[in-house]
């Protein structure tokens, strides 16, 4: 049996992949800060919590770090936990780069210590490439961050990169775009719009607080640029298999999803039920 460590599991991404590993015959270890704190409902919805082996770990704790990978012993580790909140990361960004940056580094730095053949997969974003309007991207577009949030990452994707050139450690990134689904927090534009846009539909003129603007009607606050979604759920299953195969890449783009732009599509739909 395969075993895989998810690093950042109590997150939409970490349960959706608990759960698809887990179907493909793994054994699956979940790791966050502390289980008895974090919410376990998005493993519990899909059904896997009791099938997840849960282990509570600092990140920044590099003794625990190596405990873990000696008593689970992952073939695959995925990289998926830290901040992702842009707007965070302007009100805190040392807090953020740092929570998004060290743990990555200490991780990689242990692989290399003991010459691992673990594969290490972390989680990059198209944030590493900034404001570049409509234009199609790839992994040879340049990468010009424009908040805290994406300097970080671009930072991950850096040092993943050169870990694997300048070590041999087994590393890859995974650029991951918007991923949405039920599983989404409370705190995401996704989340926000539904309740709003049928509130609204409803009759009522409670303003919407987002971002810097405070309205009645839908402000995005920073989202000063077209972003793309795909599902969640969908979206890892390219990601997994990419990881199995014989001739890996330096770097995976996960696919844009064939439907027009999830959250265009509910911003405009917002907007004409408020009129």
């Amino acid at each position: 049996m395969k075993t895989a460590l998810i690093i950042g599991a109590s997150g939409q991404t970490g349960a959706y992949l608990s759960r698809l590993l887990l179907a493909s015959g793994y054994s699956v270890t979940g790791t966050s800060r502390n289980w008895a704190e974090s919410q376990t409902w998005r493993l519990n919805r899909l059904g896997v919590l009791e099938d997840v082996n849960r282990l509570s770990l600092s990140l920044h704790d590099s003794l625990a770090l190596e405990e873990a990978l000696d008593s689970e012993a992952p073939e695959e580790i995925y990289y998926l936990a830290g901040p992702s909140s842009v707007a965070a990361s302007f009100r805190e960004p040392t807090t953020s780069m740092s929570e998004i940056f060290d743990p990555v580094v200490s991780l990689l730095e242990i692989l290399k210590r003991r010459s691992s053949t673990a594969h290490f997969v972390n989680a990059a974003s198209t944030d590493c490439f900034g404001n570049h309007g409509t234009s199609l991207l790839d992994e040879r577009s340049p990468m010009k961050p424009v908040s805290p949030y994406g300097i970080a990452k671009t930072a991950t994707y850096l040092t993943t990169q050169n870990y694997r050139e300048a070590f041999g450690v087994d590393s890859r990134n995974a650029i991951l775009t918007n991923h949405e689904s039920p599983l989404r927090g409370p705190d995401f534009v996704t989340q926000k719009l539904s309740p709003d846009s049928g509130q609204s539909a409803m009759g009522s003129s409670r303003p919407s607080h987002w971002g810097t603007q405070q309205s009645p009607v839908i402000g995005c606050g920073p989202m000063m640029w077209p972003r793309h979604c795909t599902r969640s759920a969908r979206a890892l299953n390219p990601l997994t298999t990419w990881l199995r195969q014989e001739k890996r890449q330096r770097s995976m783009r996960l696919p844009r999803s064939p439907a027009p732009n999830l959250v265009s599509k509910l911003v405009k739909s917002s907007l004409t039920n408020l009129g």
